[in-house]
Order: structure tokens, then sequence, then C-alpha cells
């Protein structure tokens, strides 16, 4: 265990020490451990012009409200740019990622001012419906305007609204002294009346101390009958502006935590059986959904999945024994056990006389690397206590290719049906039918290294919606996407069989993902555009990349620390090419990015009240924060009388550590 107390013992970790948990904490550790290293930022400037996006465009029907708006985040939006089929790489080291965060600095301001003030913005007017639970397929949401021309969906704004968790959040009435300064994730759904959000590493103050250094992650909800849409949203936020500070720093919809019997927040307990399980730093829950009456949720403990052990050790589901290799941090379940191969400094044996592979992972290679990104890992799914709201009720699965996912629900899906005609992709009511799906897209890693030819490859698999289970064993039948027979998509029940999803590469492998670094991802249907819509990528802090990076390796990022948007017709694809749709960094323009003067990224030469603060908690003065994990607020899109949507979102960010408000316009433009 990193740390021996609970915070509610007033256990301060020695600086070392809370430096290493600092480190990890930004990512879901060593799924990340890709042997990645950052690339020299000049280089990733030059390599990276073109994928640079353009400026948004506007439709005429929503000029005036646009350019009302204070503080919009100029969205990359109408980028046709298709990326180069030639990847950038360069070597680099842990100290290459200082050189990149120099060379951001020097730019001056390379990141985008925000929300400049949210209280003094106009409201569209949005219908008071909300869109995942309609009663019958679009029958409630606005036709979009006849064209001739031909037109593409694009993200034309962002805006930050307010912080939504973490020590600028604004609290729920009677929870200003919970204990909670920090958090990140903020993954969300509807759920009998309420958003319910799931939380990942927690702190209990600014010294970066976590809530309790076994079970660190939280939950709590808002109330969807006093925010039932995006309308009441910006009008909440409208009114309760900053006074100073940001123009973001106001008031979002407050969340009502989850809290123990002391009043403090309560974490969450995963209790698999008999056992109440490790949720310590760097273990989170990934994912969650509702069924309509009882909540479910997917944690990550990246355990590895030893082999059988014996005179012939082997492993089941298709997968492989790799008898050389270990655990590099022992095999105990509170830790996080990073895998390594016998040889390697500090790598043992464990019982199982070696670890499981996926070899059809595509971050599987035969080099020390592969092997280890390869790992299955043993995670948990599981449906919350109806007796306390506190616990999950867990079983144990086994996965490589969707250690990171992305989960949502739909109406109807008969895998049956070509091309998916007559399949109902909007949010699941949660009426018990049989129709009603779990749709999971995976990637089997955080980042990968292009340069070895390894990618953070999509796959795509469904389940059955579950059933409440007492003792948690919940059921949990996966059919994974292995492709498509005229028309018709095909799946399997191994998750050795599953297909790397069509990602529009210009390269011969369409499959391969255009950036390394993928980080989290979030997807949600637009019923009027009748589009799957993906957000994901961002960047890694440099204080997690002694831990996670390998001395020798190559990575290609987003130069700009961007997140990206995809679309698709149907969930298995083909999806469109990756467009930057919020950058951190812009090389070309201080004024826009996440870091500029008013973002709600912290730049360290930014010194006026309007910039984003630096945490106390880190010991490092010299670096630019960071986007990751955007999670869509399904709830609250909302669709305009022009037919653009307003899509609703969190966003984690690294100094500050906290889970932002956001708001993205998306429309048709012309090609």
């Amino acid at each position: 265990m990193l740390c021996s107390e609970p915070a509610s013992k007033d256990f301060t970790p020695h600086r070392r020490t809370r430096r290493f948990l600092l480190a990890v904490m930004s990512f879901q550790l060593w799924a990340c451990s890709s042997e990645l290293a950052v690339v020299d930022s000049e280089d990733a400037v030059h390599d990276s012009q073109s994928t640079r996006a353009t400026e948004p465009r506007k439709s005429s029907g929503d000029a005036d409200e646009e350019d009302d708006l204070a503080g919009v985040v100029t969205g990359n939006a109408a980028d046709t740019t298709q990326p180069s089929e030639t990847r950038p790489e360069r070597e680099g080291t842990v100290a290459s990622k200082a050189v990149k965060n120099g060379a951001r600095e020097e730019e001056a301001n390379k990141r985008t001012p925000i929300a400049a003030d949210a209280a003094d913005a106009p409201i569209e007017p949005t219908p008071d419906e909300s869109l995942p639970t309609p009663p019958a397929p679009d029958s409630n949401e606005k036709p979009i305007p006849e064209s001739n021309t031909p037109r593409r969906p694009a993200i034309t704004s962002t805006i930050a609204l307010a912080p939504l968790a973490g020590r600028m959040a604004t609290p729920a009435a009677g929870q200003e002294n919970i204990g909670l300064a920090g958090t990140d994730l903020g993954l969300s759904f509807a759920h009998r009346g309420a958003l319910h959000f799931l939380f990942g590493d927690s702190w209990a103050n600014e010294r970066a101390m976590l809530i309790d250094s076994r079970e660190d992650d939280v939950q709590g909800v808002i109330s969807l009958a006093d925010f039932p849409n995006g309308r009441a949203v910006d009008e909440y936020v409208r009114a309760h502006g900053p006074k100073s500070g940001p123009g973001w720093s106001g008031a979002a919809p407050p969340i009502a935590f989850v809290t123990n019997p002391q009043g403090r927040v309560s974490s969450i307990h995963v209790q698999n059986k008999e056992d109440t399980l490790s949720m310590g730093l760097g273990k989170t829950p990934v994912a969650g959904f509702s069924n309509g009456t009882d909540v479910f949720a997917i944690f990550h403990r990246w355990i590895p999945v030893q082999c059988s052990g014996g005179s012939t050790p082997s492993c089941a589901d298709g997968y492989v024994c790799d008898t050389d290799m270990g655990a590099l941090l022992g095999a105990t379940d509170d830790t996080l056990v990073q895998p390594c191969a016998i040889g390697e400094l500090g790598c043992t044996a464990v019982a199982g006389a070696g670890l499981c592979q996926d070899r059809t992972s595509s971050i599987y290679s035969d080099d020390a690397r592969g092997r280890k990104q390869s790992v299955v890992l043993r995670d948990e799914f599981g449906n919350l206590d109806r007796t306390d709201p506190s616990r999950f009720l867990t079983r144990s699965f086994t996965t490589n290719k969707f250690r990171n996912p992305a989960v949502r629900t739909v109406a109807s899906f008969d895998p049956l049906r070509a091309g998916g005609e007559g399949n109902d992709y909007r949010t699941a009511p949660g009426n018990g039918g049989a129709a009603e799906k779990v749709f999971i897209w995976g990637r089997p890693a955080f980042g990968a290294s292009g340069h070895v030819g390894s990618s953070a490859k999509l796959y795509f698999s469904y389940l059955d919606m579950p059933e409440y289970s007492e003792t948690g064993d919940v059921a949990m039948a996966m059919h994974y996407f292995t492709g498509v027979s005229e028309g018709v998509p095909q799946f399997s029940d191994r998750a050795v069989d599953a297909a790397a999803l069509d990602l529009s590469y210009p390269g011969d492998d369409r499959t391969t993902e255009t950036w390394d670094i993928v980080s989290q991802m979030t997807v949600t249907w637009v019923p009027s555009m009748k589009k799957w819509v993906m957000f994901y990528g961002g960047d890694l802090a440099s204080r997690a990349l002694p831990i996670i990076v390998g001395p020798n390796a190559k990575v290609s990022p987003d130069p700009e620390g961007a997140l990206h948007v995809r679309y698709a017709d149907q969930p298995w694809g083909p999806w469109s090419a990756p467009e930057q749709m919020f950058k951190a960094v812009d090389m070309n323009d201080p004024s826009v990015g996440a870091a500029a003067d008013g973002g709600i990224l912290r730049r360290p030469s930014c010194k006026g009240e309007t910039c984003a603060p630096h945490e106390p908690g880190y010991d490092n003065d010299a670096e630019i924060g960071a986007l990751y994990s955007p999670a869509f607020i399904e709830p609250w899109t909302s669709v305009a009388e022009s037919g653009a949507v307003d899509l609703y979102w969190a966003v984690s960010t690294w100094d500050p550590y906290q889970v932002m408000l956001m708001k993205s316009r998306l429309e048709l433009i012309g090609f």
C-alpha cells in the first residue's frame, strides 16, 4: 500500500511518497505503461501541420447568439484536413517532456481563454424534454432544416461553464465541509430521476492527500427535476456567475455527494463476495449505467491474470500463457501490480508461473513492451447495493482489449438487422425489454507507440441489459464485433476474436489510431443527426512519465494536447478521421487554448486573477496543465431551432485537479 493510514487520521505522506502518488493519479497508471516517451515539442509542431484544425464556422441562424457568448472557445471545428499517412515519430525520455512543456510555455499563452463571463451569456431557447429516453423514435426531435448542399457534423464552438467537482466547485447545501478538495473523471448517467456521477482518485485537502489510502473514489447525484435539460443548466450558471477570478469559476449545478455517518464524503466500496477490494490510487470506476431500476458500474483494478500454474501453465478463453512474465511490485491485491519481464530489475515470479496475454490485441508484440501491454487484467463489474448506497456488489471479469472502455445503453438493438436499420440507439428507457442492450467500446491502453507498430485501436461489443444480483453475480455475456458480412454485423463470444474498428486512417491499415495518446473516451448518439459522436484524447501530465514511460520508447501525441472528435453512423463504424475539437495549447495563436489567459488550465506565466490556479499540492511549478477524460452528460443534450445540438460534458484537468462542466455546439456544415 502506498499510504498506510486513511485521510481521516490526518496522515500526510512523505514528500517523496507524495510525488509518487501525484505522478500516477492523472491516469489509470500502468494501463498507460506503454513505455511511452513524449517527443520533442518543436518536432511535434512541424510534423503536426497536416492535422491542424481550422477556425469554427457558424450557422446563420445562430450567429448572433454565438457572437454574444462570452468566452467562446474556438472549437477547431470544421477541419477537413485528413491526417498525414506518415506519423510524427521522435525519440524521447522523461526529460523530453520538460522540453515539450518548455516549448509550450515559450509560445506564450498557447491555450484558449474560456468563458470570460458565463453569467452574462444569453441563453438560447432549447426544448424542455431530454433526448435520451423519448417515448418513440425521433418523436421529440426538431427536424434539421433541409439543404441541397452536402453537409457533415462538426463541433463549431466550446465553452467552459463552471467547475463541477473539486476545490473550486460550489458544494451542495450542507456539504461545505465534507472533505473533498480534488477529483477526476465525472462519468454520468440518468437513473430514477437523477444524474448519477462516478469520480476517480479523490483528495481530502489541498495537500493532495487521498480521502482514504485504500478506497478513494466517490459518487454523487444531481436532481433531474431541478436540472432537466441544458436550458435549466445555462440559466443556473448565468445566475451564479463569479464575482472575481476566472470567468468560468462560478457555480455549476451542485452535486450531492454520498457521505458517511461522520458527514464526510464516503468512499465507494467494491465488494466481491466476502472480500472488500482495494480501490486505492489508480484503481477507479471507468463506466456506469442504469437499467432503469438499478445502477451498474465497471471498475478497473489493474490486477494481471496469472496462468494456471502446474507443470504446464495455461490460460482460458484463447489467451496465451507467457511463463517469462512476472510482477514488478509483487502480486498483492493492495498494490498497483505492474507486469514485467523476468530478468528486468525488480521483476519477481508469480504463483501461476506466468501471466496471460491477449496476443490478438493491437498492442501486442514479441518485445518486452508488447508482452507487458497485452497482459490480460482482472477487473470488476456489478451493481449498487440496494441496502447501502456506498457499496457495489461485484464479480470479476478478464479483459485486455476493453480495459479502457466507454459504455452506453440503447433502447433496441438486434445484430441481425442489416445496416443497423430498425435499431433504436437512444438511451434505454429501462422498461426491461429484451431489446435493450449495453454497448461497450474499448481500447487495450490509454496510449501506445506507433514507432514500434503499436496502436491503441478501438473495439466494440455489446451485452444484454443486466438485472440486479444480491450477491453481485451479474450476468456479463459479452458479444464481440468481428466484422460485417453482407451488411450484417458479426459477433463472437470470444474476446480474442474481436476485430479492430475502421478509424479512417489514411494508411494501409484503416484501423490504426492517428495519435498515440488516446486517453479516455466518451460516446453519445445524436438522434436528430443520426450520428454517433466520440470525444477522446488529451495529454499526459509529465509527473506520471517516470512511472509509465520506458527510457527508449517513442510516442506521437497531438502536440497541442487536444481532445478530438469522431463521428459514425453505426457503433462499429466506420468512424471518421479525428478532428481537434478542444485544444490545450495552440502553437500558432496564444489567444486560443485551454491554458490561455482566462483558460481552465494552469499556465505558469499567467499571473492575474483570471488565471487558472495552481494546485498547492503539486511540487512542479513549471508545467502547464493537461486535459483528459471527457464524459458526455446526455440528459442535458439540447436541440436548437436551427438544428444545432448543444452537447454538455465533463472534462478532467490536471492542474487544477478538478472536473469542469463544458458545452459544445454541434452543427452540420458544408464539406
